[in-house]
């Protein structure tokens, strides 16, 4: 299950949204309405937890199993720890994963030129120009 950050409307919506799954039932998304009860009702889990879920969506085509939202495709992992697993994506997991990668990219980039200034070199990047951002990061060569 994803998890957002404490409070987040985000999260609240998504709990609405997935109530009635099974896995919402299971978990009692319903009764959930702050962090305290999140905790308390939604465990932490593996790949394992969903393998059986996820088998049934993939071969029997079940809906309303882990999530409301239509499965857009079924991601693959590369395996190496294993067979591969298929993850579900939805266009609502896309939506959010746009949303935050970048922030959460950026966040990163800007730590690590932060704490290793030395490496850092300030140039034009004229590609970026049309977006009024005149200048950005580049690792020295």
């Amino acid at each position: 299950m994803l998890i957002l950050a404490s409070g987040s409307p985000r999260r609240k919506q998504l709990l609405e949204d997935n109530k009635e799954t099974e896995y919402g039932k299971k978990y009692h998304f319903s009764d959930i309405h702050d962090e305290n009860e999140y905790r308390k009702n939604v465990p932490l889990t593996t790949y394992d937890d969903y393998a059986d879920d996820i088998l049934r969506m993939t071969e029997n085509d079940e809906k309303n199993i882990l999530t409301t939202y239509p499965v857009v495709f079924y991601a693959s992992t590369s395996g190496t720890s294993g067979a591969p697993k298929k993850i579900p994506v939805t266009d609502k997991g896309l939506e959010i994963f746009r949303k935050y990668s970048s922030s959460i990219m950026l966040s990163v980039i800007s730590a690590y030129f932060f704490f290793f200034p030395a490496i850092r070199q300030t140039i034009t990047c004229p590609v970026l120009n049309p977006l009024r951002i005149s200048t950005c990061l580049i690792l020295s060569s």
